[in-house]
């Protein structure tokens, strides 16, 4: 079947791996990204790793970051779509975790805290441009609630998240 590509950088990151979901709600708009409600599920499978295909539909590989704290993730998801039917991720959260997932525990990995949220959305689409004639490209904008939560959240920063 049809598959998203998923190309993701993200900055910021303490060292060691971090859990990295879709989001059932396109909402970061709290403190600690629970705005964004739980694991996007629509098809009501068990949390597991991103490889098996009986798993939620916001289950991703983890986030690796580098020393400087950059991770870069690319791959192919199946399960999720762009652009319409229960699997449409357009309008839902990515959330990245301070823990590693352990793909088992139900319903969240186990991955602990949200360090990191932003929404999913289509890009403007320019006529005429490369970018205008990749329709399944996505970006997520910076993650509003670290950037708001910069005075009142000692030490949590804004990350950008590409997801193509």
């Amino acid at each position: 079947g049809d598959k998203v590509i998923l190309h993701a950088k993200v900055s910021g990151l303490a060292s060691g791996t971090h859990g990295f979901h879709i989001h059932e709600k396109g909402d970061c708009s709290s403190g600690d990204g629970m705005s964004a409600g739980g694991h996007f599920n629509p098809l009501g499978k068990p949390h597991s790793y991103p490889t098996v295909a009986d798993r939620h539909a916001g289950d991703m590989p983890m986030l690796a970051p580098d020393s400087a704290g950059n991770a870069v993730l690319d791959g192919e998801l199946d399960v999720i779509t762009i652009g319409g039917g229960a699997t449409d991720i357009v309008g839902k959260a990515v959330i990245v975790h301070k823990d590693a997932d352990d793909f088992k525990t139900q319903p969240t990995g186990n991955a602990g805290a949200r360090v990191a949220c932003g929404v999913i959305r289509r890009p403007i689409r320019r006529r005429g441009t490369a970018h205008a004639r990749r329709a399944a490209t996505l970006r997520e904008e910076t993650s509003r609630w670290p950037a708001r939560c910069a005075r009142r959240c000692p030490g949590r920063r804004a990350r950008r998240l590409r997801v193509e």
